[in-house]
């Protein structure tokens, strides 16, 4: 409701309702539909009521005619609530956007956080890889020596083949008292 009777609204120009434009804009607007490069024109401005508060419109214009005489056809509708939840929806778009930002970013953080607890993670086990390969290659000379003495004291049965076999019981014992250090060794890591 523009607050007109309908005798004052007669009498009114499209100027008097629409603030946002002088004379000479509003005919640059009208222009493509009297050369009839346009049949229809679609704009949204600004109307006046009578005591002077503006409202938001959307215009439909159309040129036609009423028996011989040219005239302008207009609906004009109110977009006031339209306008109000279009600023409502972007303003909730915009707050899911940066949810999004935020959240996006809280990700990337904890990818990040994860790609290094995959490399320490591989890191270890590349350790404890090399570790037990090393462990497993210490423990194996002294058990080595140990077997082939053990196997050669067996052939060394003859009275005369005491300083032999006395040195491999030797071996034996320095390989066992060295496989305990590396025991030793290996528990304390």
């Amino acid at each position: 409701n523009m607050g007109y009777t309908i005798a004052e609204m007669q009498v009114l120009t499209p100027i008097d309702i629409k603030p946002q434009f002088d004379k000479e804009e509003f005919l640059k607007i009208l222009q493509p539909l009297k050369n009839g490069t346009e049949s229809k024109l679609l704009f949204e401005t600004i109307h006046e009521r009578k005591d002077k508060t503006t409202y938001p419109v959307e215009v439909h214009l159309q040129y036609s005619s009423l028996g011989k005489e040219p005239v302008f056809v207009s609906f004009i509708l109110d977009i006031s609530k339209r306008q109000k939840y279009e600023r409502k929806i972007l303003k909730q778009s915009d707050e899911l956007e940066q949810k999004v930002i935020k959240r996006t970013k809280k990700l990337g953080e904890s990818e990040a956080k994860l790609r290094v607890s995959l490399e320490k993670e591989k890191e270890l086990g590349e350790l404890k890889s090399r570790f037990v390969s090393m462990a497993s290659h210490e423990f194996r000379t002294p058990l080595s020596s140990i077997l082939s003495s053990a196997n050669l004291i067996g052939r060394y049965e003859k009275e005369d083949q005491h300083d032999k076999r006395m040195k491999h019981v030797n071996r034996i014992e320095s390989s066992v008292r060295n496989l305990t250090m590396i025991l030793n060794d290996f528990l304390s890591l």
